[in-house]
């Protein structure tokens, strides 16, 4: 850890010691939440200097991929994967992005990649690379690049100009009113965790994890709102565990309708006659296999709502329909009756409403005549009506 002194106002000696080297001496100028930045800058860029500048890009992005901390564990997994299926693939012959030097890449390395991967994949008989995983490639070899700028690897980052390629999102397959509604159907005989969760998936848009991730302390039904504030993560070879938001916007309060109150309090009275206590806000919603204060794996969940949506006879042409379908057909659904797209963010938690609107434009009405036609009724008030 550096000592920090300061000398005279806006004036700081810093004294760095590591291990039995030398201690080096430092002046920085202004206040101590300046000198303080600076440090962590300096350190983070000694971390990042790791590697010569001649290490293959794909080590420089699994060595940077590993300096992450502030970022969920899921997330760390699904970037080291990237990198492994797509970019740096073990065994790849040929044209390989990942084993060209830092110090070499050029804008043009990232077209070439496309070409040879579409090429790759059409000799091996699989279908193109989407523009979802393209676009993920992109995003982490540009990202790289600039944590090779921050380190003095590079002087500036070859793929600063380089855009996204575009999305080539399909809307979902969703089920039908008429299909949603057989949650409640007395007629089917399903695990009561399995409805619970089946209806709140529909009824509130949630993600999995949230879901999963409640207590009882969360619901209020009295007010007949969810909090959401956390959901539940698995690791492999780890017990599920709960984690914070990525976003802000991930913390989140959703009001529930008539179904999921109706469902809740079912719920809430077996969970009161199982445990006898007064502590039920403790106890999770959606308990593991003993009922108690465990978590109900995530996977396990899966499974079994997919089990449960087949034997509901809720699933496509080619396959059946998974949890996660319902969220999409929740803010199709509300979308679709005119809701505010800015309603149906907050609901879902996105960050950022554009994300809403890309991924359910298909479902946002596009009247142009009902639009013109408030105009209509608009110019055709009475003045007296206007004054008034």
């Amino acid at each position: 850890m550096p000592s920090i002194r300061e000398v005279r106002p806006g004036v700081h000696h810093v004294r760095i010691r590591r291990g039995k080297l030398p201690p080096e001496y430092l002046t920085l100028t202004g206040t101590r939440a300046d000198v303080d930045a600076h440090l962590q800058r300096a350190a983070k860029i000694a971390s990042l200097r790791a590697l010569p500048r001649t290490a293959p890009l794909g080590a420089w992005l699994r060595h940077c991929i590993g300096q992450q901390t502030g970022l969920a564990a899921q997330t760390l997994v699904n970037y080291r994967k990237y990198v492994d299926l797509w970019i740096d693939p073990p065994g790849a012959s040929g044209f390989c992005l990942g084993r060209i030097p830092v110090c070499q890449l050029t804008a043009g390395d990232l077209d070439a990649w496309t070409v040879h991967s579409i090429e790759s994949r059409e000799r091996a008989g699989k279908a193109g690379l989407g523009g979802a995983a393209r676009r993920k490639v992109v995003t982490l070899v540009r990202w790289a690049a600039q944590q090779a700028v921050a380190a003095g690897m590079i002087q500036s980052n070859p793929f600063r100009r380089t855009k996204l390629p575009k999305s080539d999102r399909i809307p979902p397959i969703l089920p039908t009113d008429q299909e949603l509604q057989r949650f409640e159907d007395p007629a089917y005989e399903i695990d009561p965790r399995a409805r619970l969760l089946l209806i709140l998936a529909r009824d509130t848009g949630a993600r999995r994890g949230e879901l999963l991730g409640l207590r009882w302390g969360d619901v209020d039904m009295r007010r007949a709102t969810l909090t959401i504030g956390a959901a539940l993560e698995h690791m492999r070879g780890q017990p599920p565990a709960l984690k914070p938001p990525k976003t802000a916007a991930g913390r989140r309060s959703v009001a529930l309708p008539v179904s999921a109150m109706v469902a809740l309090r079912h719920a809430m009275s077996a969970a009161n006659v199982q445990h006898r206590t007064l502590r039920l806000a403790e106890y999770p919603v959606f308990p593991g296999d003993d009922g108690g204060m465990t978590w109900w794996h995530p996977e396990a969940a899966s499974q079994i709502a997919l089990r449960v949506l087949t034997q509901l006879g809720i699933r496509t042409a080619s396959r059946a329909i998974g949890l996660h379908t319902l969220r999409h057909a929740h803010a199709t659904a509300l979308l679709r009756e005119g809701v505010s797209p800015h309603i149906v963010s907050r609901r879902l938690g996105h960050a950022d409403i554009r994300l809403t609107l890309d991924l359910y434009a298909h479902a946002v009405p596009a009247d142009d005549d009902a639009a013109a036609a408030v105009f209509d009724r608009l110019l055709a008030r009475p003045a007296t009506e206007e004054s008034a």
